[in-house]
């Protein structure tokens, strides 16, 4: 008999949803951003850039996304437990590590299964988009 293993993931619709939000909710900032979705490991699995986006947010985004997906925490939360833990930010090796607002984790039914990073505006608009993107999950058949 083999063992039952329990995955959590995030679906493409969800994840298209959700940048979809996101860019919604720019728009109504006057803001341009990127939006990347990944899943709880950092595979990426939407994303989005609006036209006139400055093309680091692209980076940005993808790498609060990741940050957000592995670490469990949003990106400015994780840089406090790395403060408080005394870890030597540099001594750390993962090239997609963004340590800047804009990047939550996605739970669902109290599980992680991904993670949205927005990148292109300042860290508080960033942060906004992405928290009005997951507000949006409400709505959004799962």
């Amino acid at each position: 008999m083999q063992p039952t293993l329990e995955k959590s993931f995030i679906t493409y619709d969800l994840a298209s949803n959700l940048v979809k939000a996101a860019i919604d909710h720019a728009k109504k900032l006057d803001i341009s951003i990127s939006v990347t979705v990944v899943d709880p490991v950092g595979n990426l699995v939407a994303f989005a850039k609006m036209d006139d986006c400055c093309l680091i947010g692209i980076g940005t985004a993808q790498g609060k996304a990741c940050t957000a997906a592995r670490s469990g925490l949003n990106t400015v939360d994780f840089l406090h437990y790395l403060k408080e833990n005394e870890v030597c930010i540099s001594s750390l090796q993962e090239e997609k590590l963004v340590l800047i607002a804009g990047g939550l984790p996605i739970l669902y039914q109290g599980k992680l299964i991904g993670g949205i990073g927005i990148g292109g505006a300042t860290g508080a608009q960033d942060e906004e988009c992405a928290q009005m993107a997951l507000a949006s999950m409400e709505n959004i058949p799962h």
